[in-house]
This record gives structure tokens, C-alpha cells and sequence, in this order.
């Protein structure tokens, strides 16, 4: 995970520092670093505005994140 952080991090400077463009970068997300997102998140913070928290959504992970990725939010 940490690597594809780094990655993620290296192509947006590089990118700043030639075209200040990023090409593409939905293509770093997928369920592996999303779950090791959620993992390090905050979990004493307020629930979003659909007013789940962490944990609500962490019981159903893999089903919210596939679910969440093919709509597009």
C-alpha cells in the first residue's frame, strides 16, 4: 500500500513539475488501496453525510467498495 501511495505521490510531482498535468489517476485506485485507506482512517471522526461511520461502513467493506467503484462514486 505504501508503495502504491508513493507512486500516486511521485507521478502528481512529476507531473507539477513538467505539464502540471495528471494524466489519469483513477487508475491508482482500487480495492486493495482503498481498504488500506479505510484501515488507517480515523475512526473517531464525525460520520459523512450519509452518517456512517467507519465502523458501519468497515462491516460491509469489500460489498461498499465494489459497489461504490462501478458507480463512480
Amino acid at each position: 500500500m505504501v508503495n502504491e501511495l508513493l507512486g500516486i505521490r511521485y507521478n502528481i510531482a512529476k507531473a507539477n513539475v513538467t505539464d502540471r498535468k495528471v494524466q489519469n489517476l483513477a487508475s491508482y485506485i482500487n480495492i486493495n488501496s482503498l481498504k488500506a485507506v479505510h484501515k488507517i482512517m480515523d475512526g473517531n471522526k464525525a460520520g459523512g453525510i450519509d452518517k456512517v461511520t467507519k465502523e458501519e461502513y468497515g462491516q460491509n467493506l469489500e460489498e461498499n467498495l465494489v459497489r461504490r467503484m462501478k458507480n463512480g462514486s
